[in-house]
């Protein structure tokens, strides 16, 4: 992918994220979500996921997990940071 289509790709998601969150607030919650997903993908593609239970009701846990936690987040760290 091209630095300028990764730019593009980075400020869609900063966009979006600035109606959850604002300023730098939003480049640190793009880079959680980018992170969480990419890790996501890489290990449903490396064949990761080895365990019976289900992948899709993993992923569907772990946008609900991004989700709560962008609504809940002030900016501030939490309990562990």
């Amino acid at each position: 992918m091209s630095a300028r289509i990764a730019a593009q790709h980075v400020a869609t998601a900063i966009g979006v994220l600035m109606g959850v969150t604002v300023g730098e607030d939003a480049v640190h919650a793009s880079r959680a979500v980018r992170c969480a997903l990419q890790g996501f993908v890489a290990l449903e593609a490396g064949g990761g996921f080895g365990m019976p239970e289900s992948v899709d009701e993993s992923f569907a846990r772990l946008v609900a997990m991004l989700d709560a936690g962008l609504r809940t987040t002030d900016g501030r760290p939490g309990p562990m940071g």
